[in-house]
């Protein structure tokens, strides 16, 4: 049987002098430890970066729907729900209006480079026509 037992201990310099003086234990030579840089930050700087990646793809997913919003979709104006409804469509040229009224035919009004007072009086008249 084998009575050897190995054992790493950090001590400081001076007590390894001391243990090899009195010879109860065989001293090797320290080693220099090196940290691991991985367990010494604890993933905090890619639990940071991960964040900041996913936040800044939130920001600029809704910066593209904000513009496709403002720069290519149209307007629909629905007089027939209670109270009247406006969304924004796709796939419509952006200054388009659509208005649907109850019994009849859908109107598209094109508002791009109209003046702002004739736009007012359009919606004026249809506010009057949807009864508000």
């Amino acid at each position: 049987m084998d009575n050897e037992l190995r054992v790493q201990v950090l001590v400081p310099r001076e007590a390894v002098q001391e243990l090899r003086q009195a010879g109860d234990v065989q001293v090797s030579e320290p080693t220099a430890v090196r940290p691991d840089r991985a367990l010494a930050d604890g993933g905090f700087v890619e639990f940071v970066v991960i964040g900041l990646v996913g936040l800044a793809g939130a920001v600029i997913s809704r910066l593209v729907r904000l513009h496709e919003r403002n720069t290519e979709s149209g307007v629909i104006l629905d007089l027939g729900t209670d109270p009247p409804s406006i969304s924004y469509v796709a796939r419509v040229p952006h200054g388009t209006l659509i208005v649907r009224e109850p019994n009849r035919p859908a109107q598209v009004h094109s508002l791009q480079g109209k003046d702002p007072v004739e736009v007012q009086q359009l919606f004026d008249v249809l506010v009057a026509a949807a009864g508000g």
